[in-house]
């Protein structure tokens, strides 16, 4: 009798976007570039990563995410942000390895995720309470892969970039 295979992965990243740059700032006309990220420091890899969930039976990837950025980022689904209905990219392939994890499917949904007044105010608190356990990473941040020395995590970094989803920086 063969073994079935178990995915690799099965889950969603957010995208919890903010802008950067103050309404008709000259300086950064190009809105990919007024776009920060909401990186969460997670000491056990020593990495900063996006919000992330691993589906669980008879989830949604949505409902996963609404979970996970609630826990990680001590915000209030629903209250305090709002995660879009539908992913903003899907990605679905096969990593070819030896042995018994041969052919693992990785499966990940991107989803948008927009911060209400209330939910901005808690994380500019969170940062200002707790240094460094979130923090906005700009997009020269996630094509360097690092943000003030702190390494950012090298699969999301991955499955971003083959989703296209880390904007290009000027220069």
């Amino acid at each position: 009798m063969s073994r079935p295979r178990m995915p690799h992965y099965v889950g969603a990243i957010a995208l919890v976007r903010r802008d950067a740059a103050e309404p008709g700032d000259r300086d950064v006309a190009d809105p990919a570039l007024r776009s920060e990220w909401l990186s969460v420091w997670n000491s056990a890899q020593g990495v900063l990563t996006l919000p992330q969930a691993e589906k669980l039976e008879g989830e949604s990837y949505r409902d996963a995410l609404v979970r996970e950025v609630a826990w990680a980022a001590g915000l209030d689904g629903g209250k305090d942000y709002l995660v879009s209905h539908a992913p903003r990219a899907h990605l679905q392939f096969a990593d070819q390895c030896e042995g018994p994890t041969e052919g693992d499917i990785t499966i990940v949904q991107f989803y948008l995720c927009e911060l209400f007044r209330r939910g901005r105010a808690k994380l500019e608190e969170r940062l200002a309470s707790e240094p460094g356990a979130v923090r906005w990473l700009t997009a020269g941040d996630l094509e360097a892969g690092e943000a003030d020395g702190k390494p950012i995590a090298s699969a999301q970094l991955a499955l971003m970039k083959r989703a296209d989803l880390i904007p290009p920086r000027e220069g």
